[in-house]
């Protein structure tokens, strides 16, 4: 897969369905590239030795730029193809869903259950953004979202949102 480029829907949830599956497709792909493994290891690593969800959020986001796709085309990145980008010329771009890939794709890698969750505005049928939400034992989520300037920031101004394994 590596680049899925998916057909512009103009029906209702927009492709919704086609872009979770390319997003969980890129996933299932990076498995076999362990490369990816290491490089989120090495991402998450926290400064007393343990993985952190918040060292991950910082690493990435200084790594990843925000590039909305070209007008009529729908593009979903694998997380091996935007690992690849950072390795060879230290930063990749892409849209919410591009971010959304690369952060559900490490965070599975590492073990960590992520799920895709996607948020539609008021009066709107399709969705305007998607993220990746990590549950906590509290029941409580925390928000992970490249796309956005801080960790773990709220998530306003959707009438729903829903969560996809």
């Amino acid at each position: 897969m590596s680049v899925a480029r998916l057909t512009h829907s103009t029906g209702p949830n927009n492709g919704l369905v086609a872009k979770l599956g390319a997003i969980k497709e890129g996933y299932e792909e990076s498995l076999r590239y362990p490369a990816v493994r290491a490089f989120a290891e090495r991402a998450a690593m926290g400064p007393l030795g343990r993985p952190s969800l918040l060292v991950l959020f910082a690493n990435l986001r200084s790594v990843y730029r925000y590039l909305p796709d070209p007008v009529g085309v729908e593009l979903i990145k694998s997380p091996h193809v935007m690992v690849s980008e950072i390795k060879s010329r230290g930063w990749t771009a892409g849209d919410c869903d591009d971010a959304a890939s690369l952060v559900y794709g490490l965070l599975n890698l590492l073990g960590v259950p992520a799920r895709l969750a996607v948020g539609w505005k008021p009066g709107q049928s399709s969705p305007s953004h998607i993220w990746v939400r990590v549950p906590e034992t509290t029941g409580n989520f925390v928000e992970f979202d490249l796309t956005k300037p801080i960790f773990n920031g709220p998530k306003s101004g959707y009438e729903a949102i829903r969560e996809y394994a």
